[in-house]
């Protein structure tokens, strides 16, 4: 018996956990190769050069196209307000887990990432998470994808408890 989806499910899994470079060594810092290969591929700029993942044009292209590229972005740029924002209209969600621990705090920045992403309260500050409005948020996007209860435990396990 073959399955289809088994077998789809295990080549993506096959690819993204491969150590293989999505950019060879010697392009790393080409800005038009790697402009091009962050638009295909998620994890591109994890083969882009150090300068390449601090260059703040650069980043924004990525995070424009998969908001989950800011987990290869320098620590700066994890941190600034433009690129944040960028990564974070990303409808896949998956953003809010690379941005910095100080905007994790950040009201702002928290209600941009369950605009789409209601498990990104789980990487709000403890802060947010014990805010009424910050939880209802969450609540109410998820409400918009399945209104399974279950689903709403699973957001409502990462509010505080206080």
């Amino acid at each position: 018996f073959f399955c289809v989806r088994c077998w789809y499910i295990e080549a993506i899994l096959k690819m993204v956990h491969s150590s293989k470079r999505i950019i060879p060594e010697e392009l790393s810092n080409h800005i038009p190769t790697v402009l091009e290969a962050v638009e295909k591929h998620p994890d591109a700029l994890k083969g882009a050069s150090e300068e390449l993942r601090n260059n703040k044009d650069v980043v924004l292209h990525a995070v424009r196209a998969f908001g989950r590229s800011l987990e290869y972005a320098s620590p700066e740029l994890a941190a600034d307000l433009d690129v944040v924002f960028a990564a974070l209209k990303d409808p896949n969600g998956y953003a809010m887990q690379y941005v910095s621990k100080e905007l994790r705090g950040d009201p702002d920045v928290v209600m941009a990432a369950l605009e789409h992403d209601a498990l990104a309260l789980a990487f709000a500050s403890l802060g947010l998470r014990n805010n009424a409005e910050v939880v209802k948020k969450a609540l109410r996007t998820q409400a918009g994808y399945s209104w399974d209860c279950r689903w709403f435990w699973s957001v409502l396990r990462y509010a505080s408890t206080e």
